[in-house]
């Protein structure tokens, strides 16, 4: 009993504190409500992604929803290494920021709600987590912003003053409200600015035979794409900038589920994608463009064109590493050429 007493009190007078010293700049873009939080004094904290107010409040309301589920009883300030940082840091790093679409869709667009409040920063702070990927070092270069990183999980910045946001298209909260237009032109305008090019090419969308998902018949596939006239597209080697424009060309996307379909938010409308062991997420791009969108195989229901395949020990190490346990949503998997040639000609046959 005493311990749920204990339970209650936390949440109560920590989870859920109200900052008073905080300063709340409120935006609206497309009747949407988002804010900028500017917080005195605060500090954040690499291992939890959390930050505090001068008086040890957690600042829930800029915590994603998966980092809000977290345990923090055993929380205590005493048992980390202070860095003093004398400015302000911005502090944007979030569940998945390491991953192509949470750093693009989730990351990026927080930054655009602290230039739309006005407000100045001296360094973007991330975790020690942080990898500098090809694609954040290059959109950041883009943004002119060179980011400061915890140099382990046993530190935490205190700084003069800490600025956080709203978070930004958390899909499973919001359905298809998630993902706006405003995140679209903001990346547009980031990233390829003023490029129009028609939609001419057919494109399919390679994976890394090594990597997670990867298509065990991948030769059979990629020789069925090519005979139809579709351009062996691996998006893992090209720049951002590229795989922005290289969607933008696309008159017809085909590929298997997985963060390469980011890059949906900068095809032209109307675009025909063909989604092979497809969720919802990327569909919810799609509705931004009217695309002619379609599953080949939906990971969540039985189909025998898709069968998935057991992972590897190389692939379940890195799950393992990077905290990931649903093997099943990461399996290898074996696609029915015969069958998605059949969906392909249909599918092209539509105006």
């Amino acid at each position: 009993m005493i311990k749920y007493l204990f339970l209650l009190f936390f949440y109560i007078n920590y989870a859920f504190a109200v900052c008073n010293d905080c300063k709340q700049i409120n935006i609206e873009l497309e009747k949407e409500n988002n804010f900028v939080l500017q917080i005195p004094n605060g500090s954040v904290f690499s291992d939890k992604k959390i930050i505090i107010d001068s008086k040890n409040n957690i600042i829930k309301k800029v915590l994603h929803p998966y980092t809000a589920k977290k345990d923090f009883v055993n929380f205590d300030i005493k048992n980390y290494q202070k860095v003093n940082f004398d400015g302000t840091l911005a502090v944007i790093d979030s569940c998945g920021t390491n991953n192509y679409f949470h750093w693009i869709v989730q990351i990026l667009p927080r930054l655009y709600l602290i230039q739309k409040s006005g407000l100045h920063f001296d360094k973007l702070w991330f975790s020690y987590e942080f990898q500098a990927n090809k694609f954040q070092k290059e959109t950041l270069k883009l943004l002119n912003i060179k980011p400061v990183v915890a140099q382990n999980e046993e530190v935490y910045f205190k700084a003069t003053n800490i600025i956080s946001t709203n978070i930004i298209g958390n899909n499973q909260d919001k359905g298809e409200k998630a993902f706006t237009f405003w995140i679209k032109d903001f990346l547009n305008n980031l990233i390829i600015p003023n490029y129009q090019a028609p939609a001419i090419n057919k494109i399919y969308i390679d994976r890394d035979d090594d990597g997670l998902r990867a298509v065990e018949n991948s030769a059979e596939i990629r020789n069925l794409m090519t005979r139809k006239g579709y351009k062996i597209v691996k998006l893992e080697s090209l720049s951002v900038v590229d795989q922005a424009k290289t969607f933008h060309d696309a008159k017809i996307i085909v590929g298997v589920h997985g963060a390469g379909f980011t890059n949906l938010f900068f095809a032209q409308k109307g675009v025909k994608v063909i989604e092979i062991n497809a969720e919802e997420t990327f569909m919810q791009i799609g509705n931004l463009l009217n695309a002619n969108y379609h599953y080949f195989c939906k990971e969540d229901t039985a189909c025998n064109f898709v069968k998935k395949i057991r992972l590897n020990a190389k692939q379940k190490d890195y799950l393992n590493k990077n905290y990931l346990t649903d093997y099943s949503h990461y399996a290898n998997i074996w696609i029915d050429a015969n069958q998605l040639a059949n969906f392909i000609d249909n599918i092209e046959k539509l105006v």
